[in-house]
């Protein structure tokens, strides 16, 4: 038994009018084969559920013939009832999407430690990074610290020498 799906789309005038439907019936073997050509990310597996959510494909994008798991079963029904987003059960990250106007839905999985794998390097990265800025900035402040007090401390001298003569200036009896 090979499993097909007829494909309808309108036929519009330039005015945007329905004239008519054209349709074509699909084997979904050809669309499996289409996709095993596609090369997902790490660990990353494709799959199409259609208008009642049951998914089309094996892992291999072979037609799916059996039942699907009860763990599947409720993964497909928290899908249909999201229609569009991410979730993260067992492990693994979900991606879904519909199809425009087929009705059915694409969902992308991958597992979590592979997908947030780049994430973890570039936090490790920048992390070294941000560390070695800050020791930079306390050792730039810190030499800036002694360059300020270097400038200060004559100018304090100054100013005390000058508060000193100005009050043996005025101790002094004037002739």
């Amino acid at each position: 038994m090979r499993i097909a799906t007829d494909i309808v789309g309108a036929v519009r005038n330039p005015e945007g009018k329905a004239v008519g439907f054209l349709g074509v019936s699909v084997l979904v073997e050809r669309i499996g084969r289409r996709l095993s050509a596609i090369e997902f990310a790490d660990q990353s597996t494709c799959q199409v559920l259609d208008q009642r959510g049951a998914a089309l494909f094996e892992k291999d994008f072979k037609p799916k013939t059996g039942a699907v798991s009860p763990e599947g079963e409720s993964l497909i029904k928290e899908i249909r009832l999201s229609k569009t987003g991410h979730l993260e059960r067992a492990g693994n990250l979900y991606s879904f999407s519909p199809v425009e106007s087929t009705g059915w839905t694409t969902v992308l999985a991958q597992p979590r430690a592979v997908a947030y794998k780049p994430v973890r390097n570039l936090l490790g990265k920048t992390t070294l990074l941000v560390a070695w800025l800050v020791v930079l900035t306390a050792v730039g402040a810190w030499l800036a610290g002694k360059f300020y007090r270097r400038q200060t401390e004559p100018a304090r001298r100054l100013e005390r020498e000058w508060l000193l003569n100005e009050k043996i200036l005025e101790n002094l009896p004037s002739g």
